[in-house]
């Protein structure tokens, strides 16, 4: 079965992501603002992208598209004219 590519915001630990290894969900990166938080979930998801910072910020954004993108199969060439629209509009 196809995996569902999924990303985690406010992840602290990873508990929110305890129950989905039994199900077709696979988190391929998860945020969050705290480093020892952000360090415990890098140890329980060994295989997950783990980006740490503040999700209001140009560099925590930018990073999560450009995930988005990656993972996104046939939607990356819309996402990523999508994203580079608005960059430029900025």
């Amino acid at each position: 079965m196809k995996k569902i590519k999924a990303i985690s915001l406010f992840s602290s630990a990873g508990i929110g992501e305890l129950l989905l290894k039994n199900t077709n969900v696979e988190v391929v990166s998860a945020n969050e603002l705290l480093p020892k938080r952000a360090d415990c979930y890098k140890h329980f998801y060994p295989n997950t992208e783990m980006f740490c910072g503040d999700i209001t910020l140009d560099e925590t954004k930018e990073h999560k598209v450009y995930i988005i993108v990656r993972f996104s199969g046939g939607l990356a060439g819309y996402i990523e004219t999508a994203y580079e629209y608005e960059w430029h509009k900025s």
